[in-house]
């Protein structure tokens, strides 16, 4: 896999052998502002499977500034200021195993730090229905340069979207380059919005979307949020897959309310979440990252034990003053690769009424 070091070195002596030879870039939109949809073209690629769009003045990237293995690139076009040149690169993988998006962006993240990039920031986001988590790094070559990455996995396939540029320009740049990002598309696996059903509860304020051959689970089924959430938790709903068996578990995911005895940041409620876990029988921690739902800093926790029975449960944890909300969602861990997609959407489409 080409994630390691030499990956992003390649990527960054891409874009400084454009600036050396003069290949500058010619500003279709103001700083800040995104690029409007009239000045994009799109790319497909049948064989791999993906389609992506860029601006229209954009140009294909050869393929000794790519790579050979690199199934697509594109720069800005040639002739004006260096300080605006900018790339980018698209990348696929095919793994041996399933692969997690937390896993994914850390083994990728791994490779950028020994490659010398600091790192900026990290955000979560959606990219055509499918979650994606954002990284921006940075690097002082001949100048500073600033790698934005994208990446994207499904079961056992990785999509790796790299920007670069000069980090100057990243300020400016960023919205072209999100706009891009954003416009990726998987060909023929994108679900859509009506595989999905709304459940709301004006009751307790919230509502949240899920597949819709999920069937809701009886509420006998519900209870132990007591025992979390500063033991004030209440499990206002559940819903679990039509297949009541898949390696031995039916996958599920309900939601909690809690109101909390102070106020307090996600870090918390996500330590008391760990230790308790930490308790279960054959637990082994997965991931944790940060992200934002309905406004609101949350956590994901994701580990596994066999308590009860052998699982992989994802826990989202927001909370906002002294109300809490925890999103556990629970299958085998062989199917949790193919089902981090679908768990991450149903989480990332609550929101506070």
């Amino acid at each position: 896999m080409k994630k390691d070091k030499w990956r992003f070195m390649l990527v960054a002596l891409s874009l400084m052998a454009l600036i050396g030879s003069g290949a500058g870039c010619v500003t279709v939109v103001a700083p800040d502002e995104e690029v409007p949809t009239s000045a994009l073209l799109t790319y497909t690629d049948e064989v791999n499977g993906f389609s992506i769009s860029y601006p229209r003045d954009w140009e294909s990237l050869p393929k000794e500034l790519r790579g050979e293995d690199t199934i697509a690139g594109f720069r800005t076009p040639q002739g004006t200021a260096e300080h605006r040149v900018a790339i980018f690169l698209v990348d696929k993988y095919i793994l041996p195993y399933e692969q997690t998006l937390q896993a994914g962006y850390e083994e990728l993240k791994l490779g950028a730090e020994q490659g010398g990039y600091a790192f900026v920031s990290k955000d979560q986001l959606m990219v055509g229905g499918v979650p994606a988590i954002k990284c921006v790094l940075q690097k002082s070559f001949d100048q500073p340069t600033t790698m934005m990455v994208v990446y994207l996995v499904q079961g056992n396939v990785e999509w790796v979207v790299t920007f670069a540029c000069v980090s100057d320009s990243f300020g400016s740049l960023e919205p072209t380059l999100d706009t891009i990002a954003t416009s990726f598309r998987l060909l023929g696996t994108a679900a859509p919005t009506s595989a999905f059903l709304t459940y709301t509860d004006q009751t307790n304020g919230f509502s949240i979307d899920y597949p819709s051959d999920w069937e809701r689970m009886p509420e006998w089924l519900l209870g132990g949020a007591e025992m979390l959430l500063g033991g004030g938790g209440n499990i206002a709903v559940g819903f679990w897959a039509p297949a009541k068996e898949e390696h031995g578990f039916t996958p599920n995911f309900t939601i909690a309310k809690a109101t909390l005895p102070y106020e307090q940041g996600p870090q918390a409620g996500y330590e008391e979440l760990k230790l308790t876990a930490e308790q279960e029988e054959g637990y082994i921690f997965i991931s944790k990252g940060d992200l934002t739902i309905s406004g609101v800093p949350a956590i994901k926790y994701v580990y596994r034990s066999s308590y009860i029975s052998d699982s992989t449960t994802m826990y989202v944890y927001l909370v906002q003053g002294r109300v809490g909300w925890l999103i556990t969602l629970s299958c085998a861990p062989q199917s949790f690769g193919s089902l981090e997609p679908t768990f991450d959407a149903i989480a990332n489409n609550f929101q506070r009424l």
